[in-house]
């Protein structure tokens, strides 16, 4: 009987070693990928222009991951051009404000943020009260 555990016990000795044994290759490291974008970057919103329905582009301006300033104009119902204003703040997120009198309310700010969890490395807030 002491044969046989000693026999066992060095059978789970050998097999607890085969846990030792080094990987054959390096693990793998995650990376985080810096996600890069350009400027200008543009877009539309929906709301009201002159108590009429509009439609507003804003041309986002800037360079590097810094938002200088956003252009607002109305495309729909008329074209003209609202306003450029700057935006104030730093990374990660910036604002732009001023803008609620002459977009009737539709855009009253702005905010770009600079973040890694969306594709294209930015998010565009626009708040408004339509």
């Amino acid at each position: 009987m002491k044969k046989l555990v000693a026999i066992a016990l060095l059978l789970c000795t050998v097999f607890s070693m085969f846990s030792f044994i080094p990987a054959t290759k390096p693990a793998t490291v995650l990376k985080k990928e810096k996600r890069f974008f350009s400027f200008p970057i543009t877009g539309t919103v929906d709301g009201a222009y002159m108590g009429s329905p509009g439609t507003y582009q804003y041309t986002i301006n800037g360079s590097g991951t810094t938002p200088t300033s956003v252009t607002i104009t109305v495309i729909s119902p008329v074209s003209a051009t609202v306003g450029t204003y700057p935006f104030t703040g730093s990374n990660p997120q910036y604002f732009a404000t001023g803008m609620g009198t002459a977009t009737n309310n539709t855009i009253k700010t702005i905010i770009f943020t600079v973040t890694s969890s969306t594709s294209t490395g930015y998010n565009i807030d626009i708040i408004g009260l339509n």
